[in-house]
């Protein structure tokens, strides 16, 4: 998976970045690290025009971190987030 996305902090902070894993109540994003995110931080996710999430850091490391949702995502949401953005094959 590698769904690009904007987090947004309360102070208007935009952050871009990419989904790499997500599942039904937490997802891991890929980040430049001179964006500085701190844990706990509270951001909201705007994916496509249909899906906004609130999320909150819970590990960061070396331009990765773990989001933890304030709400779980319906699991018909997330599969389709998947058939849509599904994992490059490898060799091709």
């Amino acid at each position: 998976m590698n769904v690009p996305v904007v987090l947004k902090d309360a102070n208007g902070r935009n952050v871009p970045a990419s989904i790499v894993n997500m599942a039904e109540d937490g997802l891991m994003i890929a980040f430049d690290p001179r964006h500085e995110i701190t844990t706990y931080s509270i951001f909201s996710i705007e994916i496509e025009a249909h899906c906004n999430l609130q999320c909150y850091a819970v590990w960061i490391d070396r331009g990765r971190a773990g989001m933890q949702l304030t709400l779980p995502v319906h699991p018909a949401v997330l599969n389709g987030l998947v058939r849509r953005y599904p994992l490059p094959t490898p060799g091709v």
